[in-house]
């Protein structure tokens, strides 16, 4: 994905649990297992939600993570990025009032009010599967790359409906991809990611896409939820 930094081919295989937690109705943890061609490691994934947020907590291979919180209508309302010695090392505000972001108390972005803004983590498999547009016009968002302090529009829309393999297993799945927006940013950066989410939960099952210039990854889930 365009978030992602550039990386070798790779293979989330994710397994879903569930847990119930005080003062929240649920909590999911996905449990990733990420193979390369250099070698194998693990990411997870924990969804929290009560009834006044979600919160979604991504742990990446290098052991880093990020906790994004986000309101009942999946509008993001903050970011934090922790270090391997679990230190805050940068906070994401969004402010759908001011229509700012703010980086660590200072301005970095101001963006439209009626365009959705998500930072660019593993998080967005979650958003992506709680914002699937229900027709055939491209939901429009932002996408913030808060590390690098820039912002892109991005298009997620509707491909089609398909029958696909996941850990070979057949799957009836719908299919979206995402781009830019920009056709003078597309010159540079020509690329889009195609999602896959079951037909039956809505929940994402798998991902293809380019990493930099001349790498591509694949991403499914182990089990999928009946």
């Amino acid at each position: 994905m365009i978030f992602r930094s550039p990386m070798r081919s790779v293979y989330l295989i994710v397994i879903f649990c569930f847990m119930q937690q005080p003062f929240f109705a649920q909590s999911v943890q996905v449990n990733m297992k990420v193979l390369r061609k250099n070698g194998e490691f693990s990411q997870k994934m924990l969804v929290t939600q009560n009834k006044a947020e979600t919160l979604v907590e991504f742990f990446d291979t290098a052991g880093e993570s990020s906790l994004n919180r986000f309101s009942p209508k999946m509008e993001s309302l903050e970011t934090r990025y922790i270090d391997t010695n679990n230190k805050e090392y940068l906070k994401i505000t969004f402010d759908s009032v001011s229509r700012t972001i703010l980086s660590e108390g200072s301005i970095v972005k101001k963006y439209e009010l009626e365009t959705p803004v998500y930072d660019g983590n593993g998080a967005l498999f979650y958003v992506f599967s709680k914002i699937l547009p229900k027709s055939n016009h491209p939901y429009i968002f932002n996408l913030l790359q808060s590390k690098e302090k820039r912002m892109v529009k991005m298009y997620l829309k509707y491909v089609g409906q398909e029958k696909i393999l996941v850990n070979g297993k057949p799957v009836e799945s719908v299919k979206y991809e995402t781009g830019l927006v920009s056709k003078v940013l597309s010159v540079f950066w020509p690329y889009t990611y195609n999602y896959w989410f079951s037909m039956k939960t809505h929940e994402f099952v798998k991902y293809e896409g380019p990493v930099g210039h001349n790498d591509s990854e694949t991403i499914e889930v182990r089990e999928l939820n009946k």
